[in-house]
């Protein structure tokens, strides 16, 4: 038997109708990102002030976010 991820495996079992069926995913704009290229970025890094060198690099280099950033 196929798992239909859009129903509960127990409504399709006991034959009732799963209550959120009638609701759907909504549907998201992208977003219009211009990240920063790595000449900017160069650019940026060589101005700001030392002490906060190595925060912006973390950022940048792998794209965390800066709350993924202060929880290390």
């Amino acid at each position: 038997m196929a798992v239909n991820f859009n129903h509960d495996c127990g409504a399709e079992e006991f034959k009732f109708d799963y209550p959120f069926s009638r609701y759907h995913a909504l549907r998201e704009q992208k977003a219009d990102s211009s990240p920063m290229t790595l000449q900017e970025v160069k650019h940026f890094l060589d101005y700001i002030e030392p002490e906060w060198y190595d925060y912006f690099l973390l950022c940048f280099m792998t794209g965390m976010k800066s709350c993924e950033v202060h929880g290390l």
